[in-house]
């Protein structure tokens, strides 16, 4: 990288009051969906859970929640879509997660389907198709945040670093090359790499999934718990499919977490019904989570995970400790 490269991204690098910005952008879309989100998507039993299952009027629930999902994305990729691609997916996300705490954990379900005859595999699929409408509005914060980044000249100038090596996501999903200062350094991500990206994601997902979730079948059901298996096995799984697959937005990552979420849910629809446990207690650790946190806590980790393994920096400092293994190893065989 010449020096006046160098220099750009030092000059463009987010200071003090630009990171201050976007602390208050994840603070305030937490408060808003604490707040009013709550009175939108609380259940109708005042012990249940945040689920469109435990919810009169679900389509309207999922209507609204797609409206305050939108509306806190458009003003997060405002505030700081300029430096962080894909803010407003990342500051939705983190609003529907902070509110999932509000109600009870994914227990509510397995007691109130304990004496079932159709046991916890009737509530997989019923799960695994809820978690899809959970993804749909994390699909219509992409589509905000496209037409924010496309609207806006000093944003779609892609003056903010981490533009020299990551697009939002919306650029990806239309196939469109966005208006960057440096069109030469990013591009849209091939279908083929993307796909590949997909795949490692949701596979490498459900096994760090399962290693993470070990030994917790004996305990009751947390919601920190649950937010922390599905943030950590996402972080494993995009951080593979990163540096197997690269790909320029996290797209590909949020379809990868799709795709674990579906497959752990149908996966534990065969798993049956341990007996020696509680009924709060499920035999699969897939069942441990809501659906809108499998949605809201991956994609806002997948979000989180682009902008690291994107980040000029790291991308600067893995290849200099490439250069000094392939040196070490050119040494060893001289």
């Amino acid at each position: 990288m010449n020096s006046a490269a160098i220099n750009m991204n030092q000059h463009l690098h987010p200071g003090f009051l630009d990171k201050l910005l976007m602390w208050v952008t994840w603070i305030l879309a937490g408060v808003v969906f604490f707040s009013i989100g709550w009175s939108v998507m609380a259940p109708t039993d005042p012990q249940g859970a945040v689920s469109l299952l435990a919810r009169s009027g679900s389509v309207a629930m999922l209507l609204q929640t797609c409206l305050l999902a939108a509306i806190t994305a458009a003003i997060a990729t405002m505030l700081a879509g300029r430096y962080l691609p894909d803010a407003g997916i990342f500051a939705a996300s983190v609003g529907m997660m902070v509110v999932s705490v509000r109600g009870d954990t994914a227990a509510y379900f397995l007691i109130r389907r304990a004496d079932d005859a159709a046991g916890t595999g009737g509530l997989s699929i019923s799960l695994a198709g809820e978690s899809i409408a959970w993804f749909g509005v994390v699909a219509v914060t992409i589509l905000v945040c496209h037409a924010i980044m496309r609207s806006l000249p000093s944003v779609t100038m892609g003056t903010g670093r981490h533009y020299l090596t990551q697009i939002p996501s919306g650029f990806d999903l239309f196939r469109k090359q966005p208006a960057l200062t440096n069109k030469s350094e990013v591009a849209i991500s091939p279908i083929a790499a993307g796909l590949t990206h997909i795949a490692i994601v949701g596979g490498v997902g459900l096994v760090a999934f399962r290693l993470f979730s070990n030994g917790l079948n004996t305990r009751s059901i947390e919601h920190g718990q649950a937010c922390f298996v599905v943030a950590a096995a996402t972080c494993a799984a995009c951080y593979a499919g990163h540096r197997l697959a690269p790909v320029t937005s996290s797209l590909w990552s949020i379809a990868g977490v799709l795709i674990l979420t579906v497959v752990g849910y149908i996966w534990s629809s065969f798993s049956g019904d341990a007996l020696i446990l509680p009924a709060s207690n499920p035999a699969s650790p897939f069942l441990r989570v809501l659906p809108i946190q499998y949605a809201a806590t991956g994609a806002a980790t997948a979000v989180a995970m682009c902008w690291y393994m994107r980040d000029p920096d790291y991308g600067a400092a893995h290849q200099m400790v490439d250069n000094v293994v392939q040196g070490h190893a050119s040494s060893k065989r001289g």
